[in-house]
């Protein structure tokens, strides 16, 4: 169980219980694990997730995977894509990721964003990692994932590429999203190296929607097969109401 440090309210990922405090003052569960009967008086957000096994043999982890996502894979490595981690052990560090991945959902008009302070806040209870996939000296695509190293979790988090800013014309829209393939597989081999047994492709939609975005994510995260699961966010009304004050001053 992940839990932030946080003056004006508490998160939580990966809890299996809450109390009556929690239900009072601004709480939120991210992906709480199984029922507790104290959910029912928290604001329900359904959640649904694919995770892969880690556990079984590289290989194997493999063969379950698409055609297509097998041929991607295959095909970065013959040409050279390498798999790096990018640690984040200073400011400069930290705010170079969060820039990449907050122009990426600029050019994307993801209306989603994140700062300095989140990161350094999972960093401070040690559980945020940063991946890359790499051609030529050139960065195609990072992930950042948060990590439970007590229920062995790995989650995505964060995926961002920038492949019109590259110097180099010989790559493309295909050739990230092959790199990017290529990096969810190494992340992979990498998290399962250190003692973590669920790989979490971080969210996925159930719900119908003409969202062409979210549809193509669906697609993409369906050619690692994987097992989907419904794991809720729950909020406390306190802090429901927090969130739209906010909101508002914001405006």
């Amino acid at each position: 169980m992940l839990k932030l440090k946080n003056n004006l309210y508490s998160e939580e990922y990966y809890a299996n219980s809450m109390t009556f405090l929690d239900i009072l003052k601004p709480s939120r569960f991210m992906q709480f694990q199984g029922n507790h009967p104290l959910c029912t008086f928290m604001n329900t957000i359904n959640y649904y997730t694919k995770q892969i096994d880690l556990t079984p043999p590289n290989d194997e982890i493999k063969t379950g995977f698409s055609k297509s996502v097998k041929y991607h894979i295959n095909k970065s490595k013959k040409a050279g894509v390498t798999f790096h981690t990018y640690p984040l052990d200073s400011d400069e560090a930290i705010k170079f990721y969060v820039d990449y991945f907050n122009e990426f959902s600029k050019s994307k008009n993801l209306h989603f964003t994140i700062s300095e302070k989140e990161i350094k806040q999972f960093l401070d209870i040690e559980s945020f990692i940063v991946t890359y996939a790499q051609y030529n000296d050139q960065i195609l695509v990072m992930h950042g994932y948060t990590v439970d190293k007590e229920l062995k979790i790995v989650n995505l988090r964060h995926s961002a590429s920038h492949f019109r800013f590259l110097d180099d014309d010989t790559i493309d829209r295909n050739f990230v999203g092959m790199a990017n393939r290529f990096l969810h597989y190494e992340d992979m081999l990498y998290f399962k190296e250190e003692g973590h047994q669920i790989y979490d492709l971080g969210g996925y939609q159930v719900e119908e929607t003409e969202d062409q975005g979210l549809l193509q994510i669906n697609t993409f995260k369906d050619g690692f097969r994987g097992e989907l699961v419904q794991q809720n966010h729950y909020e406390s009304y306190t802090f429901t109401l927090l969130k739209v004050v906010y909101r508002l001053l914001k405006k």
